[in-house]
């Protein structure tokens, strides 16, 4: 019975295909930064380091830029990248242990051809954590989620 509806609800019948992930989904880091939500830890180090270096962006999780792809089960599925950064490159943080999973491949190759056809560029990028920076901005702005505040701070000092 399980093993059917997760087939009738997935792809096109999944109510959440086509729509961008929802806060507080998944596995990493969560919180706001400058009132834009982020998942990892990655992502918010990347966003410190593109307003230090003055660098323009806006979360490209909108309607416009999601990607279709087909998943490593065969499953149609969408995808949005991270962040638009100078109007011209998507861009999707991601560790490099993550890149040549069979999911994020697909999501990968859907993307490069999508950018191409919408004019713009795409890249995949694992961005290395700045706890420095991280903590310099927490309370200002940033604002974790739940109790990421506390797991990171227990973090900084293992590091």
């Amino acid at each position: 019975y399980k093993q059917k509806q997760s087939k009738k609800s997935s792809g096109k019948n999944n109510p959440m295909y086509g729509k961008p992930t929802p806060n507080g989904s998944g596995v990493g880091w969560k919180g706001w930064y400058k009132n834009v939500y982020f998942r990892s830890l990655r992502e918010v180090s990347y966003l410190i380091y593109l307003d230090k270096n003055n660098i323009p962006w806006i979360p490209a999780e909108k309607k416009k830029y999601t990607i279709p792809y087909i998943n490593w089960e065969g499953t149609e599925r969408t995808y949005r990248p991270d962040f638009l950064i100078n109007n011209e490159t998507l861009v999707e943080i991601k560790p490099k242990r993550l890149q040549k999973t069979p999911n994020v491949k697909a999501k990968t190759e859907a993307a490069l051809i999508w950018a191409a056809k919408n004019n713009l560029k795409y890249e995949i990028i694992d961005f290395a954590i700045n706890p420095t920076d991280i903590l310099a901005e927490l309370d200002l702005n940033i604002k974790f989620d739940r109790d990421y505040k506390e797991r990171f701070l227990e973090y900084i000092k293992t590091i």
